[in-house]
């Protein structure tokens, strides 16, 4: 009794120590990673952003595919921008939903008067090549006034040139 309940305690220990892997926090580590750049200031500081991931949600009722955009910086998968829009549509505002800037635990979003604007002239399925501009933000409830402390960051001078 005593050499099987050895053998599993070393049985355990084999595989607990043969199974870990280093764990990669890094969301570009799958096969959607395309080339290209998503430039933009962000209150006035210079964004380039080189890695970039393109996610394809299922086709809708209506036969439109809609892409989730996200990009980065290599150095820095903290600091992203993301932004949907319909596959093949070209011209002002065809993203689908909400884009969000995130930086320093935040995240910026489109509410209110607080939006994006957007003109694409190129989406295909070989290439993304548009502008955009605008400003985004997020809102936290202080107690103190019983009121919402809004923040805001201005975007300006975006561009998107993907390869997909």
């Amino acid at each position: 009794m005593k050499k099987l309940f050895l053998f599993f305690i070393l049985s355990a220990l084999t595989l607990s120590i043969s199974s870990c892997s280093d764990d990669d926090s890094n969301p570009t580590d799958n096969n959607n990673n395309t080339g290209g750049i998503v430039s933009f200031n962000v209150d006035g500081i210079q964004k380039n952003f080189d890695k970039i991931i393109i996610e394809e949600m299922p086709t809708t009722t209506d036969g439109e595919k809609e892409l989730i955009i996200t990009a980065y910086q290599n150095d820095n998968p903290s600091e992203t921008i993301i932004f949907p829009l319909i596959e093949g549509k070209i011209g002002t505002n065809n993203h689908s939903g909400t884009w969000q800037y995130k930086s320093n635990g935040q995240t910026y979003t489109q509410f209110n008067e607080h939006t994006i604007t957007s003109i694409f002239q190129i989406n295909d399925t070989e290439n993304l090549k548009g502008s955009f501009s605008g400003s985004l933000g997020y809102s936290v409830y202080n107690t103190g006034t019983g009121n919402y402390d809004l923040f805001t960051v201005n975007i300006t001078n975006g561009n998107i040139d993907i390869n997909r």
